[in-house]
């Protein structure tokens, strides 16, 4: 007895050879962006593994290429928590702000981080000018008095120039050819954010305030204290920016000894960025008032 099959059919058995495979599973938390080792900085992307090949540190912390700033997620939290949370991230939690360096960093969103910031920063001297105005008009009037209102226009001037300049300095200053230029700009992206200290320039604006409200009795004592406190958390303030600035540095070439030459750098330009702001801008601004005056 014969037993007949029944015929291949040649259509099916093509779709079927010629069907996509099933995904592999081993290959479902592939990282699909360049994201580098915190350690040796070596680019993960295609691993698949929780250790890097390289230093055999425990990636999975980092693995997700997706960023951690609190910033990059104000739509879910709202943008004035987003911008306090990014804040207290870049000042007491540097560590794992330096972190975001093995993660793509977006640059536009870096810069209106710090143009909001420098907001916030030029906004408490703008303030103690004019409570000096109204609360100690004899104080105004011998600021004023030195050298007229363009004086007064020329510092704030300098102010705002120099925390635009000291801020931007970081950016162009963080290079090295050694290092993966992907990984310099994720670096240079972040000392955008690294001005989030000079935000709560509002403690010592609110320090001077209350040393103009105390100097209306008449002790010097109390009046002196406040300035000088509120000089000193400026002064804190600024160390703060340049400690996050040098840990990103460092974070960049992996240690200490081999961030010291771009440190120095930094020094060198943020001193005569300042230098320009606080004397040259004070300088223009007055040669300008004068051009004008003479005009009219």
């Amino acid at each position: 007895m014969t037993v007949e099959l029944p015929e291949a059919n040649t259509a099916t058995d093509e779709k079927v050879r010629s069907a996509p495979a099933p995904p592999d599973h081993a290959r479902a938390d592939q990282i699909a962006e360049d994201v580098y080792c915190p350690a040796c900085a070596y680019n993960l992307r295609t691993l698949t593994s929780n250790r890097c090949p390289e230093c055999g540190l425990d990636i999975a912390f980092i693995k997700s290429a997706e960023s951690h700033l609190p910033w990059m997620n104000r739509d879910k939290v709202g943008p004035v928590r987003a911008y306090l949370m990014t804040v207290w991230m870049v000042v007491f939690r540097t560590k794992h702000f330096c972190l975001e360096m093995s993660r793509p960093v977006d640059e536009v969103e870096a810069r209106r981080f710090r143009r909001i910031t420098i907001t916030l920063a030029f906004a408490p001297f703008l303030l103690f000018t004019l409570v000096l105005r109204f609360l100690r008009p004899d104080a105004f009037d011998a600021f004023v008095g030195f050298g007229g209102y363009t004086f007064a226009v020329a510092a704030h001037a300098a102010i705002l120039a120099a925390f635009l300049t000291v801020t931007a300095v970081p950016y162009y200053v963080i290079r090295h050819p050694d290092i993966a230029l992907d990984r310099q700009r994720r670096a240079a992206a972040l000392t955008l954010y690294c001005a989030a200290p000079l935000s709560l320039t509002g403690i010592a604006g609110t320090l001077a305030i209350v040393g103009i409200a105390s100097s209306r009795l008449y002790n010097r004592d109390v009046d002196l204290a406040f300035y000088l406190a509120a000089v000193g958390v400026l002064l804190i303030l600024a160390a703060v920016t340049v400690f996050d600035v040098q840990r990103v540095i460092r974070g960049m070439l992996g240690g200490a000894r081999r961030s010291w030459p771009i440190i120095l750098r930094l020094y060198c330009f943020g001193v005569l960025a300042a230098f320009l702001c606080f004397v040259g801008v004070p300088a223009a601004v007055a040669f300008l008032m004068i051009v004008i005056h003479s005009a009219f």
